[in-house]
């Protein structure tokens, strides 16, 4: 399984943006997300407000009521989660504390550009 998971994020590292954006959009209708077409502005939008790859709930509801799918982000969260766009940031209580919120990690390789390294 390990091989399948490699192979598949080599792929996901080479595509352009607009590919990626295309798959992204294409899997959140296939898992029956109403509002798949808005996924890879999401995305995008994270990736924006992200440091570091990490982004809080506060941030990601944010950007999703700019959106128009604020009534939504609790499933949006989790449909983020299990798509594997981001992962539960597992770090110290004290940074979650600071934060006040959850704090997420957007796989970093749904952002690194055609040709550059990992």
């Amino acid at each position: 399984m390990e091989r399948v998971l490699a192979v598949l994020v080599d792929t996901t590292i080479i595509m352009d943006v607009e590919k990626k954006a295309h798959a992204l959009a294409e899997f959140f209708r296939d898992m029956g997300e109403p509002n798949w077409e808005q996924i890879p502005k999401l995305v995008a939008r994270l990736k924006t407000q992200a440091k570091d790859h990490r982004i809080t709930a506060s941030q990601i509801k944010t950007v999703c009521n700019e959106l128009g799918v604020g009534d939504r982000v609790d499933a949006l969260i989790a449909e983020l989660k299990g798509s594997g766009v981001m992962s539960p940031k597992l770090g110290s209580l004290a940074e979650v504390s600071r934060a006040g919120t959850p704090i997420y990690e957007l796989n970093p390789s749904l952002f690194t550009e055609k040709g550059e390294k990992k």
